[in-house]
């Protein structure tokens, strides 16, 4: 049987497999023990993967694999692994959205830390606008492993070392713990954070403003707004209820602007009109969505359900309306 058609015959095969794909532009150090795990995927650096299959369930060592499409498959730094039950072929889109998902995730971890222009975008290997995604499935049952290719467009590399760790304090990992289900959330509520940071991490990734916008918006209404809401009202009130108090909320006019913003999101949903958006709009979101979301994962105690974000945004308006002077600042709650 050739190489080829034995290929074909295990990617419609029945299982227990493990997916392998080379990741770009992510550098794992010692200061996350060169190993990441967000939720479903597991990045891990090339040698420590080596070192550490068996805890993966890979028994067969990688010196054994016959590269038959890919003399350099092991040649980058990080690779993601996962694992499904079935067959690759109805499984492979499964494991690429996942590891974009999660990828994105970890994109989201760079918001606020610098300039948009200077935020790296991991990607799977050679998954850019036109380029060869090769991976490779192990079954360990079948004692069988085969390697496919297909074609699928920022380079720099996000690195995961000590000004990441000390940069994201508390903040990530919180949201690691909200997605692994360590930290009691309701359900709903759980999904609609994920989601949002997903949207978050996307749009940084984006070099389309206008889609960058888009995902931003969403990403915010996500967070603050409910289905039967007045969505402009809304946001401008839950949105001050957080920062409000900042002194750039007044001199920067923040309310005016956050009304032109959702002006403008309206005429590209429902008109396609996106040609009056620009990377300024885009970064004051950017602003907005690192305050509200760090505001919320850093006193997540305080904003256990949806419902909780409305009730403190309805308590701030009312201190507003008795003209009490409010000494809260969600960062020092």
């Amino acid at each position: 049987m050739s190489e080829e058609i034995k290929n074909i015959n295990l990617f419609e095969t029945d299982g227990e497999w493990i997916y392998l794909v080379p990741i770009k532009n992510l550098k794992l150090t010692k200061f996350v023990n060169k190993e990441i795990k967000i939720d479903r995927v597991t990045f891990i650096e090339k040698n420590k993967l080596f070192r550490t299959r068996k805890k993966f369930s890979i028994y067969k060592k990688f010196s054994e694999f016959r590269s038959v499409l890919f003399n350099d498959f092991f040649e980058y730094d990080t690779y993601a692994i996962m694992h499904f039950t079935g067959k690759p072929k109805n499984n492979e889109n499964y494991c690429i959205r996942t590891i974009n998902r999660e990828l994105a995730l970890l994109t989201f971890s760079q918001l606020g830390f610098s300039k948009r222009r200077f935020y790296s975008s991991p990607i799977i290997a050679n998954a850019s606008t036109i380029g060869m995604i090769r991976n490779i499935y192990i079954n360990n049952k079948l004692e069988v492993n085969f390697e496919r290719g297909f074609l699928k467009g920022k380079y720099s590399k996000l690195i995961l070392d000590y000004n990441w760790k000390k940069y994201i304090g508390r903040t990530f990992l919180i949201l690691i713990k909200i997605i692994q289900c360590r930290i009691e959330l309701n359900s709903s509520w759980r999904k609609k954070i994920i989601k949002s940071a997903i949207l978050i991490g996307q749009s940084l990734c984006s070099i389309e403003i206008h889609k960058s916008f888009l995902w931003n918006c969403i990403a915010l209404e996500i967070l603050l707004v409910e289905q039967n809401d007045n969505t402009q009202k809304a946001l401008v009130e839950r949105i001050e209820s957080f920062i409000g108090w900042i002194y750039k909320w007044q001199t920067l006019k923040y309310e005016s602007r956050l009304k032109e913003v959702y002006k403008k999101r309206c005429a590209f949903v429902h008109r396609g009109r996106f040609e009056n958006i620009t990377i300024s709009d885009v970064l004051f979101i950017d602003d907005i969505l690192f305050d509200v979301f760090r505001n919320i994962l850093e006193h997540i105690e305080l904003f256990p359900d949806k419902k909780s974000i409305i009730d403190f945004s309805e308590k701030v308006k009312a201190q507003h309306l008795l003209g009490i002077k409010t000494s809260i600042k969600t960062q020092n709650i």
